[in-house]
């Protein structure tokens, strides 16, 4: 008789969370290392789903130790952070052999954007540049507001 995988070992085994680099703490890091029980941790896990809160989440969701309680929705939650860390690391890394690097200097406003064409076509662009602190809340709420996709 073969053993049957949890939801959990299921999504882990298929898209394991990509290494990050050390953070600093912040209020998403510190809550996820509290001891609550497991029905706090899916509460709190469907809170931060609703808003959009993809990796403070997926920690949260990663600590429930009763399988039972982890529903569909949250499952399609976690496979979609692990899609984001694995972005995220992706982009984080030092650019390496293969990324074409263009910059170009508007006055104050210096920036580098690298890209490269993967395997069947696929774009991936990375550009980096300092934002003035004014336009900071401006860019994030275009941001949110378009369709990125993965």
């Amino acid at each position: 008789m073969s053993e049957v995988a949890t939801p959990t070992e299921e999504i882990a085994a298929t898209t394991a969370p990509a290494k990050l680099p050390e953070r600093s703490e912040t209020a998403s890091t510190v809550a996820s290392e509290c001891d609550f029980d497991d029905a706090e941790l899916v509460a709190e896990a469907e809170r931060l789903g609703r808003d959009d809160q993809l990796l403070p989440g997926a920690r949260l969701i990663r600590q429930i130790k009763d399988e039972s309680l982890i529903t569909d929705e949250l499952k399609e939650f976690l496979r979609l952070a692990v899609i984001s860390e694995k972005l995220r690391a992706d982009l984080m890394e030092p650019v390496s052999e293969g990324w074409t690097k263009q910059g170009e200097s508007h006055g104050n406003r210096d920036f580098v954007t690298y890209y490269k064409i993967e395997d069947g076509g696929k774009l991936k662009c990375r550009i980096e540049c300092v934002i003035e602190s004014s336009l900071y809340v401006p860019f994030l709420s275009v941001m949110n507001e378009t369709q990125v996709s993965c």
